[in-house]
């Protein structure tokens, strides 16, 4: 289906069950969930330090074989 179709097909929906308000309603409702998504900062992961140490090894080894 159609993305285009889709939302004014939800738009019309909402205009006939509850009128410009309702309509008006789901429009912010959308915005903000868009921009929660946009906008979001990714959590940054914590690392005991392992995984750092073993990049650390692999690089060393790259560059010995080189």
């Amino acid at each position: 289906m159609n993305g285009g179709f889709v939302i004014a097909a939800l738009a019309f929906v909402l205009l006939m069950a509850g009128g410009f308000p309702l309509l008006l309603l789901g429009l912010v409702l959308y915005l903000a969930w868009f921009a929660w998504v946009v906008f979001r900062k990714e959590p940054e992961e914590l690392s005991n330090g392992w995984c750092r140490d073993l990049q650390r090894e692999i690089e060393e080894e790259r560059r010995h074989q080189i």
